[in-house]
């Protein structure tokens, strides 16, 4: 059996697009109203059963149309943390190589006291920060309570144990994968083998540095990147970013007749935020812990932002998924009844 035809299963969908979804997205106002009329004269056997699927249903309702194109999948773009591979795990392991690093240099520090000197530079702080400035600047505060000879050797070591950080946490990434990432991406490549395949992290993981995820990516963009900061998630920048770059590397696609998918864990970061610019959100919700990570250094006012943000998130699913193994049949189904395309074309 195919590794597409194993995981086709049905999948618990959510609507996608409500009738006020549909009005919001869809430019031509009597359409609307022509998919409304088609969808109250329907069977009420359209809507229940095994077989009753929502986006393909509308999928079919737009075939009526002469003047409709039919669309197809351009781009699917994945959030890293959380979603493909377990963030606590990975922080903890890259934190304990980076811990060894500087014990070997006769600093001794625990990673709760790490932590908390990160927090307390953070808060300090009125601007944003990248994550790797942040972690560099707490290194060297550590680093200056000890007898490191100079600055030149204190600004080198610096260096030396952020290195020793992204490195193990690429490692790490691939070990602590979820169980189902890779059947799964194995399962959408095969179905959708000319569709761009992205990733779009706050974070320093990238995929192209993990081998085991490589092959399966075209880009990675980071909300560090050169051109994106201070404009990571949930900001529209580090979205606009990945489809100029899709557009680039696939300037054979069609953009008119393409749509893009993003799948994520975070109601705000990827689901609200990615619908913003145009996406189908599918949220991942059964991956992550429920409570503020440890190695967070968001502040109160800012976990309260973002609880507030969820609801708003909430009402931008197109579909839930539990596990990645659902996420291929779920993406079959939303393609299947797309109608809004890539907004490619109002990019610069």
């Amino acid at each position: 059996m195919s590794l597409v035809n194993r995981f086709l299963k049905p999948t618990k969908l959510v609507v996608p697009v409500s009738v006020k979804g549909v009005w919001k997205q869809t430019r031509n106002r009597s359409l609307v109203e022509v998919w409304i009329f088609l969808l109250l004269s329907l069977p009420v056997s359209a809507f229940v059963g095994e077989s009753a699927s929502f986006p393909r249903l509308l999928s079919e309702l737009r075939m009526t149309s002469k003047s409709e194109q039919p669309l197809s999948l351009g781009i699917i773009s994945f959030d890293l943390d959380d979603t493909l591979f377990s963030t606590n795990a990975v922080i903890r392991d890259a934190n304990q190589a980076m811990l060894e690093k500087m014990r070997r240099h006769g600093v001794h520090v625990q990673e709760e006291d790490f932590m908390d000197v990160t927090r307390h530079i953070r808060r300090s702080m009125d601007g944003p920060i990248t994550y790797t400035s942040l972690r560099k600047m707490t290194i060297a505060q550590i680093l200056s309570m000890t007898n490191v000879s100079s600055k030149e050797d204190c600004d080198a070591l610096v260096d030396e144990c952020f290195d020793v950080w992204l490195h193990e946490r690429h490692r790490a990434a691939e070990r602590h994968l979820f169980p189902q990432t890779l059947n799964c991406l194995s399962t959408l490549k095969e179905m959708y083998p000319d569709v761009c395949f992205a990733a779009i992290t706050n974070g320093r993981g990238n995929p192209l540095y993990m081998p085991t995820l490589a092959n399966f990516f075209d880009f990675c963009v980071s909300g560090e990147d050169d051109g994106v900061f201070p404009e990571r998630k949930p900001a529209p920048g580090i979205y606009e970013a990945s489809l100029s770059k899709y557009k680039d590397l696939y300037p054979h696609h069609d953009h008119d007749s393409r749509i893009w998918i993003h799948v994520g864990d975070c109601l705000v970061n990827d689901v609200g935020a990615s619908a913003n610019v145009g996406a189908y959100a599918v949220w991942l919700s059964g991956q992550a812990d429920a409570v503020v990570p440890k190695w967070s250094t968001a502040t109160t006012s800012e976990q309260n932002a973002r609880q507030l943000k969820e609801e708003d998130g909430r009402e931008k699913i197109a579909v839930r998924i539990s596990c990645l193994s659902e996420l291929p049949a779920a993406v079959l189904d939303l393609v299947g009844g797309a109608m809004q395309p890539v907004p490619l074309n109002s990019l610069s």
